[in-house]
Order: C-alpha cells, then structure tokens, then sequence
C-alpha cells in the first residue's frame, strides 16, 4: 500500500472482506447508516463514547461516503487487502514452514483451533496458494479406537478355567488339544472333535474338570454364528488391551522423558505390539496413527536402516567366509601338488642318492661363499646410500649459503638507491620483491547467516516429521544468535505436551521481545498451570507492546477477557470481548453473549451473539456456542 490506512472502514462497519467482499454501495450506504444510528446511540458509552463520536465527526464531514463509495474503488481494494493480510498472517506464516503440495487435513483442524478461524476459510486461502489437503485414514487404527469404546461381552467363567490352564483364549486352549479350529474352516468337524476329545477326559481333578467345561462353552461358541462372531470381538478387546497398556506406557514416557531419544525408545514399544498382535502390519498401523493422534515422534525407518545394515553385515560375513574357504581349499590343493611332486622326486632321486651324498660337501661350500659374497654386497650398497645423502645436504647447505650472499648484496643495492636516489622504503621494497598480489579472501559467515541455515534445516525436518534432528538444528540455531528459533521449539514442545520445556523457551524468546511466544506462554499459564496472574501479565504485555498486525494480538484480547470474566470483573471483560470481535474473533461473542445472558439479563442480545458464533465460527466454536445455545434456549431447537 502507498500509505497507511488510518480507518479501514470495512473492519469498523462489519462489513465482509473474505471470500466475498461487500462490493454494492447500496448495501455499504445502508451499513453506513445503521452504524450512524448506533454510535449516536453509544456516543456516551463510557469504554467506546469518543472513538464513535469520532466516526459520527467523519462521517457529517462525507469522509465515509469519500473512502468508501470512490469510483475507481482504489480505498476499498487497499482496506480488503489490509484486512485479509491480517486475518492469514498466522496461516501465512505456517505455509513458510509447510513444503511440498500436500497439508495434511489434521493439521488444517488443530490450526483452526488454535487461531480460532474458521476452517472453510483457512481451505480457501491455502487453495489459493496452490497447497492440497490431504486426507490422512487409518481404518485399523479407527477400528482400534472403535473396539476399545465398545461395551464387549465377558467371558468371567472361561476365564478362571483359562487361568488354570495358563492359556490366553479358546482359540490357545483347542490348539493345546490338538482341535486347530483357526485353519478348520467345517464346523461340524470342529464340533464333533470337541465333542470326541471332551468323552475321552475322565479324571476327577480340577485340571480335567476345567477342561470339560472349556470344552462345552467351545461346543456352544462354535455352535452359534453369533456368538463365535462376539468372541472373536472378545478375543480382539483382550489383544487391543495390552496393546493400549503398552501405548500408554509410551505416553507417559513422551511426557517425561528427553524428545531428541524418544523415536529411538519407541521401537521397543512397536516390537512388543507386534508379539501382541503376531501382525506386523496391523501393529505399525495401530502405532504410527497413535503416534499421530499424540503427537509423540517416531521413525519407522530407522529400525528398517538398523535392519538393513545387519543383513548386509551378515552377508559380508558370510562372502568373507566363503573366501576363507576358497583360499583355504586352494592353499591345501597346493599342498597335495607339492607333496605328489615331492614324492615323486623323491621316488627319481632314490637311485642317485649315493652320488648326491658325494657331492654334499662340495655343495655346502659353494653355499657358504655365496652366502659371504652375498652379505658382502649388501653392506656395500649401504655404505654408497649414505654417500650419496651426504653429498646431497652439503650441495643443498652450499645453495642456501649463496642465496644468503644474494640476499645480503640486494639489500645492499636497496640502501645505495635509497641514499641516492631518495626514493620511499616501500616501493623499492615492491620493486625487488615482485611477488604476486595475494587473492582476496572470502569474508566468513556471521553468526546469524550460520543461524538461519540451521533453522531452516530444522524447519524442514520438522515439516518432515523428524522431530529428533528438528530439535538439534533449531537448538544449534539458537546457540548462533537466531532467536527466532526459540519459539519454534517452544511450539513443538507445547505441541509434544512438554509444557515444562516449552515454557522456557517461550520465556527465553518473550524476554527478546517476541509476540507469540508471549501469547502462548500465558495460554500454558492460563490452561495447563491455572497460573492466571502470570498469565494476564503476559497477556497484557503483548497487547501494551504489540500491534494489530500480529496475528496473536485480538486472541491475547480475547482470553484476557475471559479470565477477567472468572474475576467478575464484569466491565473490563465485556470491553475486551469487544475488542476482539472487531479484531474478527469469533470466540469473543461467546464471551459477550454471556455477559448478556448472565450479568445484563439481556436474552435477546445474547441469543443474536450465540447464533451468530454458530453461523460465523470454526467447528470448536459452533460447538461450544451450540451446546450453550441448546442448554439456555431449548424451546428454538
């Protein structure tokens, strides 16, 4: 924009911005006048009087009608684009973060909740900056869910007599009796071996008593389709029982232990579901759409690469093996040859021994002095290695001696030029020397440069969902200098449920001034501690130090409201419900229409701000405002 909007009437007239802005004068020329009817009505309105007296100033003087009604609608166009730029700044912000095509549609959902937007709104905006939502299923792990909230059918008796057997099931009781009903797919012949085995047990203890009566409830069982269907559902509720102990424990260790070695722990707690399961595939479904619904960090294919390389390692053992055995094979082959020759020398030279032992003693001599010679030879080439080394150095120390003398002369010759001819130490320095110039050096990257590649490396790996190396990088991020990483990493602890962890880091960034760090350290305040004098500091601090431009700025309006709202302090609560209204958040009429229901005893005010949270705001918004809604006006539903 050329120059700053003083009055976005758009914002002040309530009129829409987005998707479809309020382009007909008619419509604009009607709000304009309703509005002119409210503020005179207001005027001594002891939080908003001046600021309406001051509309109602602009507007005698056509100021309104001049901005809002221009022919070449160039104010209108600036005051949307303002508005709309405020409104996505947080999802604008996010999709620096986001690469690739896709956002995934639970992203899109908790984001919603979180800035308190409407999640229709959010789709549009990201559709218009090219990104697709992406449908994140995971029917085994909703099958999961659904099996655990189901009411199932007990089997207390089979039970105790499973117990005393030390079998698990049915299914594990007819496997030890040699019945396999699992692969069996005729009933009547798993019934009549039921039926056969149960007539062959005849001893009167409690093991074969507990038999008998595990045999019968298999006949009925296995008897009735839909009561083999309600303990198959039985056996599955047991299996997803232990597996949501396990689940839990992994829970509980993300909540209390370092996040940089959790994907790493993690693995045992996948190991341990697949011997639940004795399903590899059902167990990664069930742990990776746990793992996504809490938020806790896990990498799969690291447990793959481990895999790998030990496959790998052992096939290397096994060709090193394979070696050993083609070399030592070789090598014994050679040894046979050697020995057949061997003994067929031995078997020529059998006739020749008389004149070989004639000849030894002349043999030995000759060996002697060849050995002497030999030895002789050698110290000889020794002595001329070292000559020639010696005479080598003295060359050398002779060369250094003569470029000292020419040294010596040259400076010589400098000092006479310098007498006669005055000329400056510096250039004869340049003209004798005549060294190349030396090459400029690269200058070296600041701390924030260094800082900033880390962050964006770590914001990458967060995008990617390795939260481990996403934690190193921004921490190395924040040791060079670059702050703006504090606040990420307080994000992705609040969002793993480290809250003690994601406190200090918000502290850390809100101390250098950062506004939504500020505002989520007094949400942890205020929702997680119950801490709500530390929270409306941090609350009022961004409001008193920020602008309307953060994206945070009307929420911090909003949820001040609400804890002054707790503190029956009546006035300031519905002033800053107000404030946040304007600032287009929905939640603040929720609050409002409390106050009005509540404190005002004004039904018909607080029936309009309900209804008009339940057209206007996200999924969490319609749903509180119509529970309220439903429960205080149950006669329009």
């Amino acid at each position: 924009m050329s120059e700053k909007i003083k009055n976005n009437w758009y914002k002040i007239l309530e009129l829409e911005y987005y998707p479809n802005p309020v382009e007909d004068e008619d419509v604009i020329r009607d709000r304009i006048e309703d509005k002119k009817a409210f503020w005179a009505k207001k005027r001594n309105d002891f939080s908003k009087g001046k600021e309406y007296t001051k509309y109602l100033e602009l507007e005698n003087k056509k100021v309104i009608e001049e901005e809002m009604l221009d022919p070449e609608n160039n104010k209108r166009k600036e005051m949307i684009r303002e508005l709309q730029n405020i409104l996505f700044k947080a999802v604008d912000d996010m999709l620096e973060f986001c690469e690739g095509e896709y956002i995934s549609s639970k992203v899109v959902k908790e984001f919603s909740k979180q800035e308190g937007l409407d999640e229709k709104l959010i789709k549009i905006r990201l559709k218009e900056k090219g990104k697709r939502i992406e449908e994140y299923r995971n029917p085994i792990y909703e099958n999961y869910c659904e099996n655990l909230k189901k009411k199932i059918t007990n089997y207390d008796n089979s039970k105790k007599n499973l117990d005393l057997l030390g079998k698990k099931n049915l299914y594990d009781f007819l496997n030890s009796e040699g019945i396999y009903c699992q692969s069996e797919t005729d009933t009547e012949k798993i019934l009549e071996k039921i039926e056969e085995r149960r007539k062959k047990l005849v001893k009167p203890d409690a093991e074969t008593s507990a038999k008998k009566e595990l045999l019968s409830e298999c006949h009925l069982i296995f008897k009735n389709t839909q009561k083999k269907r309600e303990y198959d559902e039985y056996v599955e509720h047991l299996k997803y029982l232990e597996v949501s102990k396990e689940l839990e424990k992994l829970k509980i260790l993300s909540e209390n232990s370092d996040f940089l070695n959790l994907s790493n722990k993690s693995f045992k707690y996948l190991k341990k579901i697949e011997e639940i399961l004795r399903n590899k595939e059902e167990a990664k479904s069930i742990f990776v759409g746990f793992c996504r619904a809490e938020r806790i960090p896990y990498d799969i294919q690291e447990n793959q690469k481990n895999q790998s390389q030990n496959q790998n390692q052992n096939q290397s053992k096994k060709e090193n093996e394979r070696k050993n055995q083609s070399s030592t094979g070789s090598q014994s082959q050679q040894r046979k040859t050697s020995q057949n020759q061997n003994n067929n020398g031995n078997n020529r030279n059998s006739d020749n021994r008389s004149s070989n032992n004639r000849n030894n003693n002349n043999n030995w001599k000759s060996d002697t002095k060849k050995k002497k010679s030999s030895g002789a030879a050698f110290v000889w080439v020794i002595v001329a290695m070292l000559a020639i080394v010696i005479a080598v150095l003295a060359i050398s120390k002779k060369d250094n001696q003569r470029q000292e003398n020419r040294s010596q002369n040259v400076q010589q010759d400098i000092s006479q030029k310098q007498t006669t001819n005055n000329t400056p130490k510096e250039e004869v320095s340049k003209e004798v020397s005549k060294e190349p110039e030396q090459t400029k050096e690269i200058p070296e990257k600041t701390d924030e440069e260094i800082g900033k590649e880390y962050f964006d490396r770590g914001m990458s790996e967060y995008g990617k969902g390795n939260l481990s190396n996403a934690i190193n990088l921004l921490k190395n991020a924040v040791h060079y200098k670059y702050g703006k990483a504090m606040y990420n990493l307080g994000k992705i602890y609040e969002d793993m449920g480290n809250y003690p962890e994601a406190k200090n880091w918000y502290k850390d960034a809100s101390d250098r001034g950062d506004k939504n760090s500020m505002f989520r350290l007094a949400f942890i305040y205020q929702t997680k501690d119950g801490n709500l004098e530390e929270a409306k500091n941090y609350y009022q601090k961004l409001i008193d130090e920020g602008s309307t431009n953060n994206s945070y700025f009307y929420s911090a309006k909003n949820n001040l409201g609400i804890i002054f709202y707790s503190e029956n302090e009546i006035e300031k609560a519905k002033e800053l419900y107000e404030d946040a209204i304007n600032g287009n958040i929905v939640m603040g009429k929720i609050g409002l229409g409390d106050i009005y229901y509540y404190k005002y005893r004004d039904q018909s005010k607080a029936k309009k701000l309900y209804e008009e949270a339940i057209n206007e705001g996200s999924d969490e918004v319609k749903r509180i405002a119509q529970q309220k809604y439903n429960k205080l006006f149950p006669e329009n539903q």
